[in-house]
């Protein structure tokens, strides 16, 4: 079966979904533990600029929305 060719902007899109699902994982994974709710609140703001800066670098403009990517 052959793969469908992803768009620059499909593609990121797709690797954003990606590393959304797996932060979801980590954070349940680590709801169990104490203290770490705050610590995982940082990390995925620190997450979500960095996402915003690649992804206006890659296709040229802001993104209008990043929880819908």
């Amino acid at each position: 079966m052959m793969k469908r060719k992803l768009s620059p902007h499909s593609f990121i899109k797709d690797k954003l979904n990606s590393w959304k699902q797996m932060l979801m994982e980590r954070i349940v994974e680590d709801q169990n533990q104490a203290g770490t709710q705050i610590q995982i609140d940082i990390q995925n703001q620190i997450l979500m600029t960095r996402r915003e800066t690649l992804l206006t670098l890659m296709i040229g403009r802001r993104p209008e929305n990043l929880s819908q990517v």
